[in-house]
């Protein structure tokens, strides 16, 4: 059984036709029947891609390979009856895997009438977004956007939103971005920040830092010293929580929520294993970045196939981060922001970089994080 069709699981959904010749069924539980790719939304936003460049087609590779793809919510976990409920059913499994991202739980109240309120993840979202922009914009207003968050996902909507709006006729928006922190990107070197910054305010954004939101309403975001901005479309991007089901669901979790699992990505003693953004791991500090979802593939592929065929968890392969993973922030001016633990580089080379490994993995179903000799993804005259 595998709950969600997240990042972490895309070399078991290839590697289906494995584990039936093992003897297993295998069941994939996920409410969307397209994963899409995290790394590439950014390009979508900018108009550098069309939403269809950022789709892999989950369900369709489990139908292919001789899988059940149930399309449905899951509201919990039972790891004693070892069966899951979803809305509409409950489905026993002998062996299970969760990969189901995580979901923004603003720490803040909102009041927010006009449809779902704004939020980075899920990334699927990400497309109506821009689409909103550019509804008003077309219909001569100029759209007051507000981005709570100056993390990567902060910078890279804010970034992207004015990018893709100074190709629209009409009004363009005004975008804010707010952070509680003393910076953007704080979680990476000053410099990083620095460059975030510079980029977002030359183009016009406001960036105002130190200033933690304290609600949401319609219309407005408040500060905590009872000062409020006007907000049309407020835009929530910090707050990552994994979905509420884990929790409560009584398996091992840690203070957020998350699932807790040993090295092996396994919840110790049980057929019960998980990657990606939902997870914590014994041990290690893991940020919720795409890389250790994409990396897990593996571990998760041995160990579930492992558990399959009855081996014993001494023969579970152990999770190997990487100790400075490269992280490329696109900030929607023509340049990637390249990390690696202390450095921090600055160019369109970075981009190029980042465009090529994210459409490779798209292109390849998440089979490859290499780029190679692909091409980056070129938006469409329709836009699709």
């Amino acid at each position: 059984m595998l709950i969600g069709a997240g990042h972490a699981h895309l070399r078991l959904i290839h590697h289906l036709r494995e584990l039936r010749c093992a003897g297993a069924t295998v069941t994939v539980i996920d409410p969307q029947e397209n994963l899409f790719y995290s790394g590439m939304m950014p390009a979508v936003l900018g108009g550098l891609a069309a939403p269809r460049a950022a789709r892999i087609p989950v369900r369709s590779m489990v139908e292919e390979a001789g899988g059940t793809f149930v399309r449905d919510e899951v509201v919990r976990v039972d790891p004693g009856a070892r069966t899951v409920e979803t809305t509409g059913a409950r489905l026993p499994w002998d062996v299970a895997s969760v990969a189901v991202g995580s979901r923004v739980a603003p720490s803040f109240p909102v009041s927010w009438s006009h449809g779902d309120l704004p939020t980075a993840k899920p990334v699927s979202r990400l497309p109506e977004l821009a689409d909103r922009v550019r509804r008003l914009q077309a219909a001569g207003v100029s759209p007051r956007v507000v981005v709570v968050g100056g993390g990567p996902s902060g910078v890279e909507i804010a970034g992207n939103l004015v990018r893709a709006a100074g190709g629209i006729a009409g009004a363009p928006p005004t975008v804010t971005v707010v952070t509680r922190s003393d910076r953007l990107l704080a979680a990476m070197p000053a410099a990083a920040g620095e460059h975030a910054a510079s980029s977002l305010t030359r183009r016009g954004v406001r960036v105002l830092t130190g200033r933690t939101v304290t609600a949401v309403r319609d219309g407005i975001v408040e500060f905590g010293d009872g000062e409020t901005i006007p907000a049309d479309i407020p835009v929530v991007a910090t707050g990552l929580r994994p979905p509420e089901f884990i929790r409560s669901s009584g398996v091992p979790t840690d203070e957020t929520g998350a699932l807790l699992v040993d090295g092996t990505l396994s919840v110790a003693g049980q057929p019960l294993f998980g990657g990606g953004d939902c997870i914590s791991v014994v041990g290690m500090d893991l940020a919720r970045i795409g890389v250790h979802a994409v990396r897990e593939n593996g571990v998760l592929l041995h160990n579930v196939r492992a558990a399959v065929v009855g081996e014993a968890p001494g023969s579970f392969v152990r999770y190997d981060p990487p100790a400075e993973p490269l992280l490329i922030v696109n900030p929607g001016d023509g340049t990637g922001i390249a990390v690696r633990g202390t450095r921090v580089s600055v160019g369109r080379r970075w981009l190029a970089l980042k465009l090529r490994i994210d459409w490779a993995f798209v292109r390849s179903r998440g089979r490859r994080i290499m780029p190679g000799f692909m091409p980056p993804p070129r938006r469409s005259r329709s836009g699709r």
